[in-house]
């Protein structure tokens, strides 16, 4: 190596001749080359300061003789150029170098390359250019001015230079760009001639050209990648010679439309903002506008989807977000993508879309409903491309969506999150149409981005509202779109009930947790923010639980509505919580539901399941004794939970529900009703709450759900204090039976229905029967006390349910109907006894008077015609030691007690306090009793199974031939059955006794009405008294006699009065009048008869 460099240095000096000099340069370039290509340097290579120095010197000194016109150096010069060349290359020389060394190298082969006579010399000085390995390039001022010529006048003609040269520059230029921008208004136009001069996709000059060019526009736009004065020289330079552009471009197309489009979209690029200048956006549009629609070329179509991305980058933002142009950009990137069925076409569309928004940054909020929303409404339905428009929502919602990873992988574009300060409520009020769709798609497959979406909507939301005015109207259309879009996703649980439950029920899970948490609660259970739902007004909390009940409502899978229980219950949880007043949220809750429109059982049964859910949190609440304080126990707690415990009745007016939400549903509500009893009877009187429960339960359809209704009556009555004094609606009243007479009419419409003749009792019902006469008895038993005014209060009300418990049950009755009618019988005989008892307190202290007796006279016929055993034994015992005492024989008997009690004087030891002259002289002018009685048997009755009434106390009784005969002849009669029975058993008053004693009396069956009032809102006055309409009658009847009037014609007459126009008592008269003449008739008849015989 020295002896290399020691021949060159004799060279120099003129000391060795020109082929000891070009020997010794091949030997230096063939240890270069040995280094370069092993990447080691040679033992024998000394690289010192010094040696650089001295190699660097030989270098300038053959290569300058040759600048300086020396023809017989030019061959040591490249040989110089040569093994320069290598020596710059080699990274481990080039780090030796100094600078100054490096700028001396530099402008030796600048000079070089400018001055050189010699093509081959040109050639290798700017192939050395092309090899150096200097850190920021070569150091020079004048080298871009210099290629620069190189390019517009190509140096000897020679392609081998242009292409070396266009080599060179785009090395240098990846090396240091600041070497070259500044000149870009001379080079750049020059590139473009070379591309289109060099059409041929195998040529080198124009690939060198293009690969160039491409180097320019990947970093930056072009009004950020050169200096401004640089970039409005290029613009205006290319603006000059845009005609002759278009036109080479234009037969380019005719050659090569793939390469055509290329160059197109680099032009466009470096044009900028002056393509919208003198209509030339006009001009150059038109190839790309036949490009676009050139179906049989895919390739031709995506080149220029993929040069579109330049005009992207030709704008400024200020520029592109002007709408026309916004437009324009976009509207073939729609079109492609909803038409476009070639899969990578379609692909480089969806790429340069994403590249447009990401260009648009912090634009895109505020064009979003040009360039996004329209394209992703139609596109999140595509197979392709669906899931990545949900991936783009996440990724501009959600500040740290897991879904922009997956984009930038996919596509190497990053789409940054909005700020804060670009989306407001009226972003989301314009672009929700798109948001509710995208929300509302399918979930296969895209569950946890559409839970991103929601996740960042709702972020988005609670941002909003805790930053702009309530006032403002757009908080409140947000509002409702939010839950609009809610209640779309529980629609779609009803109508896929069958597809994808559990995929719908996590979303819907999800999905009301962000809904709950991200709501201000000063919204949420606002009604300023109200949203309508089946015609009710409803805050925003109470719209979603009406939502979640329409799918309890509404679907069928029982898994499914027990999901949506447990999501209830937690929502309730967090209402009430939230809620100062827990009963009046409760029932808003319950408010929700519209009755009307759920009347199928599987709905009512899942309403009352909903019930549960609330009644139990009150339940909680009051067993935390979280009411305790005197505060919370006001009218306004009482009505709301009156409300809640008789909101179950209204749900069952409608249907008969299961029995297992039956158990359920007694239960919780007897733990309610007890617990708020508990609660609040010590802070104040609930006489007036439970007789309203009692009063709104009555107003339903009770019966359809018999076991549950009158489990919950009998709590109710168990614990209301009649003894109160709190007053009622009835205030003027002291009479316990006027002043809660609707609870008690409710009680006799409930005996009425439940009484054996007209159900056939169970053990739960008849127990609850018996619970309410008991009741009944002990109420009796506290407020009658002997006070006619309460007793007679007592019958008016009671007296039609009275009337059917002296009857006989039927006989053909079940086991357990029978066990049940006697725990039944057994109260009520216990009830009849005290109200004897009482009565006969009365009588005793008012005195035998008509006016007690016609008091009385209902209970005295009903109970007289009963065929149970106590009921006639205690009655009968009742008028012996009242009006059978009584001193005045002169009392006004009605007919019909009239002929009772005559029926009854022959057979049983009763007292009837009229002279036996009078009696005689009564029985004279009426047909014999007991003839009217054996008729009975042959006349058909309109209760034929109550006429055979038996006796067990008939008293001393005398043999009797012509009883006896009647009685035999009415056995033949009836087929065998004697219709007087005796029996001396006692009667038990025991709950376990299942027998049901009867007695036979043949009495005719006497209906009597149970008011004793004229009709109210009757017109007409009824008869002034009893004695007034007999006397009518009578004198009618007396003038039929005498004129031998049509006796068949009187009676229709009669059967046409209009009878609501009479007082009780008068119907009863005629009644026993009718009576009469059917006993006058039968006796007739069985005379005649006996004759035939």
């Amino acid at each position: 190596m020295d002896t290399i460099l020691k021949t060159l240095e004799t060279s120099v000096r003129g000391g060795s001749t020109g082929k000891e000099a070009r020997d010794a340069f091949n030997q230096l370039l063939g240890l270069l080359k040995e280094h370069v290509e092993n990447d080691t340097i040679s033992q024998s290579f000394k690289l010192t300061p010094q040696t650089i120095t001295t190699y660097i010197k030989i270098y300038q000194y053959y290569i300058s003789s040759s600048n300086n016109n020396q023809p017989s150096s030019d061959n040591l010069a490249i040989s110089s150029l040569r093994c320069l060349g290598y020596f710059i290359y080699s990274k481990f020389i080039v780090g030796h170098l100094l600078e100054n060394q490096i700028k001396d190298i530099s402008i030796l082969l600048e000079n070089t390359i400018s001055t050189t006579k010699n093509k081959n010399i040109c050639n290798f000085a700017v192939w050395c250019l092309t090899s150096q390995a200097f850190p920021n390039g070569p150091i020079s001022t004048k080298l871009a001015k210099t290629y620069c010529n190189i390019l517009e006048t190509v140096p000897f003609g020679s392609p081998t230079i242009e292409r070396e040269v266009l080599l060179s520059f785009t090395h240098i230029y990846a090396q240091n760009p600041q070497i070259f921008l500044p000149m870009a208004h001379k080079w750049i136009p020059l590139l473009f001639d070379k591309m289109l001069a060099n059409s041929s996709t195998s040529g080198d000059v124009g690939k060198l050209s293009e690969e160039m060019i491409k180097r320019l526009i990947l970093p930056a736009p072009p009004h950020e990648l050169f200096a401004p004065e640089v970039y409005k020289e290029l613009t205006q330079g290319l603006i000059q010679e845009i005609d002759v552009f278009i036109s080479k471009l234009t037969s380019l197309n005719d050659k090569n439309e793939l390469h055509c489009a290329t160059i197109w979209g680099y032009f466009i690029y470096f044009l900028g903002e002056e393509l919208f200048s003198n209509s030339i956006i006009n001009k150059i549009l038109k190839l790309p506008e036949k490009w676009f629609v050139c179906l049989e070329n895919p390739e031709l179509r995506c080149q220029t989807f993929i040069s579109w991305r330049y005009l992207i980058d030709a704008l400024r933002q200020k520029s592109l977000v002007i709408p026309k142009r916004l437009n324009l950009i976009a509207t073939p990137l729609s079109l492609g993508l909803k038409r476009e069925t070639n899969s990578n076409v379609k692909l480089n569309c969806f790429i340069t879309w994403l590249y447009l928004l990401n260009a648009l940054g912090g634009d895109l909020p505020n064009t979003f409903h040009i360039v996004a929303s329209p394209i992703i409404t139609f596109l999140i339905e595509d197979n392709d491309f669906g899931l990545d428009c949900l991936n783009l929502l996440s990724i501009i919602l959600l500040k740290e969506s897991k879904m922009r990873e997956t984009i930038f992988k996919s596509y190497q574009i990053a789409i940054e999150p909005f700020q804060d300060s670009f989306i407001s409520s009226q972003w989301i009020n314009q672009n929700f149409g798109l948001l509710q769709k995208v929300l509302l798609t399918s979930l296969e497959k895209t569950k946890d981005v559409l839970i991103e979406i929601w996740q960042g909507l709702l972020d988005r939301v609670s941002e909003i509202c805790n930053k702009e005015s309530s006032d403002n109207g757009n908080i409140q259309q947000l509002i409702q779109n939010i839950l609009k879009t809610f209640e779309g996703i529980a629609n779609r649980i009803i109508m896929e009930e069958q597809c994808q439950n559990s995929l719908n029920i996590q979303y819907l899970q999800t999905v009301l947790q962000f809904l709950i948490r991200s709501i201000p609660r000063s919204i949420l259970f606002s009604i300023d923010y109200s949203q309508k739902s089946k015609q009710k007004q409803l805050t925003p909390f109470d719209f979603i639980m009406s939502n979640l009940l329409d799918i309890g409502i509404n679907v069928k899978d029982k898994e499914l509505k027990t999901t949506i229980k447990t999501i209830l219950n937690d929502s309730i949880q967090f209402s009430c919580s939230n809620s100062p007043d827990l009963l009046l949220k409760i029932v808003s809750a319950l408010d929700i539901i519209n009755i009307e429109e759920n009347n199928q059982i599987d709905s009512i049964d899942f309403i009352l399941q909903f019930w549960i859910l609330n009644a139990t949190i009150i339940f909680n609440s009051f067993e935390k004794s979280q009411f305790m304080s005197s505060h919370m126990i006001n009218q306004k707690s009482l009505t709301s939970l009156r409300m809640v415990l008789v909101y179950p009745f209204k749900m069952l007016d409608s249907l008969k529900v299961s029995s297992e939400t039956i158990l359920d549903l007694k239960k919780c509500w007897k733990n309610l009703f007890e617990s708020f009893y508990r609660v609040f009877s010590i802070k104040t009187s609930l006489i007036v709450c439970l007789d309203q429960i009692i009063e709104n339960i009555s107003t339903t359809r009770w019966q359809l759900n018999l076991d549950f209704c009158l489990d919950t009556i009998v709590s109710v009555l168990q614990l209301m204090d009649f003894n109160s004094t709190t007053t009622t609606k009835n205030k003027s009243s002291d009479d316990i039976f006027t002043k809660y007479s609707d609870t008690f009419r409710f009680l006799n419409t409930i005996l009425i229905e439940l009484n054996w003749v007209n159900y056939e009792l169970n053990q739960s019902i008849g127990g609850n029967v018996k619970s309410i006469i008991t009741i009944l008895n002990q109420i009796f038993e506290k407020k009658v006390n002997g006070q006619s005014k309460q007793l007679f209060g007592l019958l008016e009300i009671f007296n039609p349910s009275f009337n059917l418990y002296m009857k006989s049950p039927p006989k053909d009755i079940s086991k357990e109907a029978k066990s049940s009618i006697a725990l039944v019988k057994n109260a009520f005989n216990k009830l009849w006894s005290d109200i004897l008892n009482s009565a006969t307190t009365i009588v005793k202290n008012e005195g035998y008077n008509d006016d007690l007796l016609a008091k009385f006279n209902d209970l005295l016929v009903n109970a007289f015609q009963s065929r149970q055993q106590s009921i006639m034994d205690s009655t009968l015992s009742f008028w012996n030691q009242t009006f059978g005492q009584s001193p005045n024989y002169k009392l006004n008997y009605t007919p019909t007690l009239h002929s009772i009690l005559n029926g009854l004087k022959e057979k049983v030891d009763i007292k009837i306090p009229l002279s036996s002259s009078d009696f005689n002289h009564n029985q004279q002018q009426k047909p014999d009793i007991n003839a009217t009685l054996e008729s009975l048997d042959t006349c058909t009755f309109q209760d034929k199974s109550n006429l055979p009434i038996t006796n067990n106390f008939v008293k001393n009784q005398k043999p009797n031939v012509q009883n006896d005969q009647k009685v035999t002849k009415r056995k033949k009669m009836d087929g065998g059955r004697p219709s007087i029975v005796t029996s001396t058993s006692p009667i038990k008053n025991d709950d376990h006794d299942t027998t049901i004693p009867e007695i036979d009396i043949d009495l005719p069956p006497v209906k009597s009405s149970l008011s004793t009032s004229t009709p109210p809102g009757s017109s007409k006055t009824a008869p002034a008294s009893p004695d007034d309409e007999m006397m009518v009658i009578q004198n009618r009847v007396a003038q039929a006699n005498s004129s031998n009037m049509d006796i068949k014609s009187l009676l229709l007459n009669i059967t046409r009065l209009n009878f609501e126009e009479y007082s009780t008592n008068s119907l009863l008269e005629f009644q026993g009048l009718a009576l009469l003449i059917s006993n006058e008739i039968n006796g007739t008849l069985l005379q005649r008869n006996d004759k035939l015989k």
